[in-house]
């Protein structure tokens, strides 16, 4: 008899080992942003009401990249004075319009590709998989983009004893997710630290003028001196 196994995969990138990209960070460089207006921009998943815990799970990570984030409350307030009743309600409002209200340098789209449990037979997985990118507010220039899956993937030996207990496990943790909803209060966390808080690789989020290692960053030394 075979032992359960519980295994956990963080997938940082999809095919990450194979495709690793080479970004161009001279316009990140140009601009210079030290403000960002947060906005949740699509959710092409099918779990419903996301947004708010991926808009403020995501402020903590950017905030120690040393970007100013603009307070979701005050974002709120204008949706709802607006006629807004979501966040990814505003993401069609133009982007000099948007500087004109809020004043920030920098906006972050931010999009759910995949978010939840999935539950088989031998196997369940719950993903976190997002998209992100910044534009320039006032020249509407895109800065930066990444992709990022986040994968937790639990499964257990192919014996029939193995696969009894599973199918046991099974039920009992798809009660559990769903009364703790794993997804936001575990994946959710460490997938946005890994999307804007992760640096000194190739595709990472340069950090902001209010992080003590500004200019710093690995994969930019060398093209900046002195700044």
């Amino acid at each position: 008899m075979k032992n359960i196994q519980i295994l956990f995969l963080a997938l940082i990138a999809i095919f990450f080992s194979a495709c690793v990209k080479s970004v161009d960070y001279s316009a990140h460089i140009q601009s210079n942003p030290k403000s960002m207006l947060l906005i949740f921009s699509d959710n092409l998943s099918s779990e419903a009401n996301i947004e708010n815990a991926v808009l403020a799970r995501s402020i903590t990570p950017l905030t120690e990249a040393g970007y100013y984030v603009m307070p979701l409350d005050v974002v709120d307030q204008f949706l709802e004075a607006n006629g807004y009743h979501n966040h990814s309600d505003i993401k069609g409002i133009p982007m000099d319009r948007l500087y004109e209200i809020f004043g920030a340098d920098s906006v972050m789209y931010i999009k759910a590709l995949n978010f939840g449990t999935n539950y088989y037979l031998v196997t369940s997985q719950t993903v976190v998989h997002l998209s992100a990118e910044l534009y320039d507010l006032k020249t509407q220039e895109l800065l930066w983009s990444k992709e990022l899956p986040f994968i937790e993937q639990t499964q257990v030996g192919s014996d029939p004893f193995s696969f009894l207990i599973n199918l046991i496990t099974t039920a009992v943790t798809q009660v559990v997710n769903t009364e703790t909803d794993r997804a936001k209060e575990v994946l959710l966390p460490i997938a946005t630290q890994s999307m804007f808080y992760r640096y000194d690789c190739s595709d990472c989020l340069l950090r902001g003028e209010y992080s003590p290692y500004f200019r710093q960053d690995a994969q930019i030394k060398g093209i900046v001196k002195n700044k």
